[in-house]
């Protein structure tokens, strides 16, 4: 990186951490978080729990406002008439953002340490968690800083991307409101962020839920850089739209088939979500087909 990229990435960076939206995004940020946690659980009321699974669950519907202001302050055309290419200043745009959101994390570190007064945190569940909030964070501003490149007005832009972070966190809840066949079931807790955020919520580290983000990621970057591009004047051959398009697909297909090479760790003190050495020893020892029945309430 030469001396001018290095400049213009440290102004993005000084730029960002001076604005007043910044320091307005963190407080509602932080209080939301506290106070979902503390009050609407009643944290405080007898009904406390350590299990830090809702604090950090709020995270990702709380962001569908908050990441879309942070790019309005880092929106605007000036990149355009710099000397860089249009993969730096996607970067430089997303790393301004994405930094931003990490330090509105800070604080929230807070919690889960104040929660330990009153009981035992699970130190691994609140990790994985910490962890997936960064990359959820990480595909949400790629998705954002796409609409703030695509869209001119930044009024419409933050609309469309707050409503595209609100659809795909929440289409994974769709099966509670309509009749869905299993493949749709699957196709949409796919394609949604909170689900896969959900899991690390829960403490359970899944390569699936990673590789899901870092794609999301890279899809969008991707697809801001041909923005800018195209903005610029620059054309493409057959060759290199095909080219394009099959990246996408290979981004896409690489995304849902992840479960074929994935990994699973369940970072939870007591592993309660991991069948024990024990069980599986005596399932294995079964003569025959072990059913489980369960019964659950239709809320």
């Amino acid at each position: 990186m030469n001396k001018a990229k290095r400049s213009f990435l440290k102004q993005r960076l000084y730029l960002s951490f001076t604005s007043p939206v910044f320091y307005v995004a963190a407080v509602i940020f932080t209080v939301f978080c506290a106070f979902q946690f503390f009050f609407m659980q009643n944290f405080f009321g007898g009904n406390g729990t350590t299990d830090l699974h809702y604090f950090f669950s709020a995270i990702p519907y709380i962001s569908i406002l908050i990441i879309p202001a942070l790019c309005i302050r880092t929106g605007g055309s000036r990149e355009d008439t710099l000397p860089f290419t249009s993969a730096f200043s996607t970067i430089a745009y997303w790393t301004g953002v994405f930094a931003q959101f990490c330090a509105m994390l800070l604080p929230l570190a807070a919690v889960p340490l104040c929660v330990n007064l009153f009981g035992d945190v699970d130190a691994g569940a609140a990790a994985a968690s910490f962890l997936l909030v960064i990359l959820y964070a990480a595909a949400a501003v790629s998705c954002a800083v796409f609409f703030f490149s695509a869209i001119p007005s930044n009024t419409l832009a933050f609309v469309f991307s707050a409503l595209v972070l609100a659809v795909t966190n929440s289409i994974h809840l769709v099966s509670r409101f309509a009749a869905t066949s299993s493949v749709l079931m699957r196709f949409v807790q796919a394609a949604s962020f909170s689900w896969h955020f959900d899991r690390a919520a829960k403490g359970i580290l899944d390569s699936r839920d990673i590789f899901y983000f870092i794609a999301a990621a890279l899809l969008f970057f991707l697809l801001t850089v041909l923005v800018r591009e195209k903005r610029a004047g620059k054309t493409y051959s057959k060759q290199e739209r095909t080219q394009i398009f099959l990246a996408a697909l290979i981004f896409v297909f690489a995304s849902l088939n992840s479960g074929a090479y994935s990994f699973r760790l369940d970072l939870t003190a007591s592993q309660k979500f991991t069948v024990s050495p024990y069980t599986k020893k005596l399932l294995s020892a079964a003569e025959s087909s072990v059913r489980i029945t369960y019964y659950r309430s239709s809320v």
